[in-house]
């Protein structure tokens, strides 16, 4: 099963962040990311195997053993390019990013054997994966509109081990197990 690690959002910030998946929309044909699924995604396991979940909890427990809650606030917008193109629109973290590195970091250590564990990892939000653009200068102004824009803030209280099911409408993620966090 393909897996990840992540912090899930509140419904609030999700009803904003359809609206800012409204508002890139009109520019090309894109895979949003559905209201309720949003997320922070940690550590990107990929392919792993039933036997692997309790070693992948127990790695996770003692990676966010001994931290506290935080307040993550979610501000901008900005992509990521595959060549020249936009191929990823995202939301960015402000107040917490420095507590999401941290963590991403731990988590990538004591997971090394799952998923890529070599790149920098940069705390964001992903709203939507883009399949064609039919103005791409549309897009980039529209996103660079949202820049300095305000969505949320919520409290982390923990994390979560989810599964992610590839259909033909797009990922769907369940939760496999949740780490509740002091």
């Amino acid at each position: 099963m393909r897996a990840f690690i992540a912090v899930d959002l509140g419904s609030e910030i999700g009803a904003r962040l359809a609206g800012l998946q409204e508002k890139v929309a009109p520019f090309g044909n894109f895979s949003f990311v559905r209201k309720g699924q949003f997320h922070i995604t940690l550590k990107f396991l990929g392919e792993v195997n039933e036997g692997d979940v309790k070693f992948i909890s127990e790695q996770v427990k003692s990676a966010a053993k001994g931290m506290k809650q935080f307040t993550l606030s979610l501000k901008g917008a900005g992509y990521f390019t595959r060549g020249n193109f936009v191929s990823v629109v995202w939301v960015g973290i402000d107040k917490g990013y420095e507590h999401l590195k941290k963590l991403g970091a731990g988590l990538n250590e004591k997971l090394k054997k799952f998923g890529n564990d070599d790149f920098d990892f940069k705390p964001h939000l992903t709203i939507a994966r883009v399949k064609w653009v039919k103005d791409e200068e549309g897009l980039v102004n529209t996103i660079k509109a949202l820049e300095g824009v305000n969505i949320g803030e919520f409290c982390v209280k923990g994390l979560k081990l989810k599964k992610s099911v590839l259909e033909p409408t797009g990922p769907v993620y369940s939760d496999l197990e949740t780490f509740n966090i002091e």
